[in-house]
């Protein structure tokens, strides 16, 4: 588990005991990678791709400039994001989706899950 000291929130990993430290203005994505990597599909880490699409179930963040074809507005109301470009305004509970596209798959080097 990621330490707990000087950071600014906890982001805990839906239906699971996994929760990492992270400091304001870091992305989710960023944040994960370090120690729990296996547990989210990253791709370009700039947005471009979608893989890293996750839903954030409770907590107040911020989010960059997603693509339409990664996630929908629909989505967005319900909380969907693209890690990469979601930054953490408070303590987050998130369920990453864990799924590449099947076009992305091939481009990345992927086995769609």
């Amino acid at each position: 588990m990621a330490q707990m000291k000087n950071c600014d929130f906890i982001i805990r990993i839906h239906d699971s005991e996994k929760k990492f430290a992270t400091r304001s203005g870091t992305s989710v994505l960023s944040a994960l990678m370090p120690t729990h990597g296996d547990d989210i599909t990253a791709g370009c880490y700039s947005g471009g791709c979608g893989v890293c699409k996750i839903q954030v179930l409770s907590g107040r963040y911020a989010t960059g400039v997603m693509s339409k074809v990664h996630v929908t507005d629909a989505e967005k109301k319900d909380g969907y994001c693209l890690a990469c470009k979601t930054m953490p305004e408070s303590d987050l509970i998130i369920r990453p989706l864990r799924k590449v596209p099947p076009k992305i798959g091939h481009r990345f080097g992927y086995l769609a899950r």
